[in-house]
C-alpha cells in the first residue's frame, strides 16, 4: 500500500520531516509489531508484514489523484492521509454525547477504504493503524459484531481473527 500526505493547512498537515516518523516508526513498529506480538502468543507465532510506504503527495486533490493512480496487479493499492479538525471539518470530527451523556469524538475516517482524514485532535499511532487497517480491508467491529482488536473503540492490539482476515482475504493481492 502506498499513502500519500497531503498538506492542508500548515497547523494541521503533515510535514515532509513527518515521513521519516511515519514510515520507521508508526509503521515498522506499529503495524507489524502489534499483530506479531498479538498472534505470537495467540498461535506460536507467525507475522504479517506490509510493504507500507508514505510520500509527500502535494495539495488534498493532488494526493488523492496520485493515490487513485497507484495499481499492483490490477488492484487499487494507493491511498490518502490528511488531518482535519473540528474548525476545518464540522460535519466529520464534531463533538458528540451519547445516551450515557459521555462526550465522544471520532479520532479518525476512512472513505471507502482508501482516504483516510485524522483529527488532529486525536492523531496518534493507534488511532492512525486502526484507520490504515480500513486501507487493507478491515471494518470496524460495530458494522462485523467482533469484539476486541485494531478495529475496536477505542483500538487495541490486533487479535487472530483480524490477522487471519488480513491473510486469507482477497481484498489485497499475497506477495510472497
Amino acid at each position: 500500500k502506498l499513502c500519500s500526505l497531503s498538506n492542508l493547512n500548515n497547523y494541521l498537515s503533515y510535514f515532509s520531516s513527518s515521513l521519516v516518523v511515519l514510515n520507521d516508526k508508526i509503521l515498522t513498529s506499529g503495524i507489524e509489531l502489534r499483530i506479531y506480538g498479538r498472534i505470537r502468543a495467540a498461535a506460536g507465532g507467525y507475522s504479517i508484514k506490509f510493504d507500507l510506504s508514505f510520500k509527500d503527495g502535494g495539495s488534498s486533490l493532488q494526493t488523492k489523484i496520485k493515490a487513485n493512480a497507484e495499481q499492483f496487479e490490477g488492484y487499487s493499492i494507493g491511498n490518502s492521509l490528511e488531518r482535519g479538525n473540528e474548525d476545518s471539518h464540522r460535519n466529520v470530527f464534531k463533538v458528540r454525547i451519547d445516551q450515557e451523556g459521555t462526550m465522544l469524538e471520532t479520532g479518525g475516517v476512512t472513505e471507502r477504504k482508501k482516504s483516510i482524514m485524522m483529527n488532529s485532535k486525536h492523531d496518534n499511532s493507534i488511532n492512525r493503524i486502526h484507520e490504515v487497517g480500513h486501507t487493507l480491508g478491515l471494518d470496524d467491529n460495530i458494522r462485523t459484531g467482533n469484539t476486541g482488536g485494531l478495529m475496536e473503540y477505542p483500538p487495541e492490539r490486533m487479535t487472530r481473527k483480524e490477522a487471519n482476515q488480513l491473510g486469507n482475504g482477497s481484498f489485497l493481492p499475497k506477495v510472497e
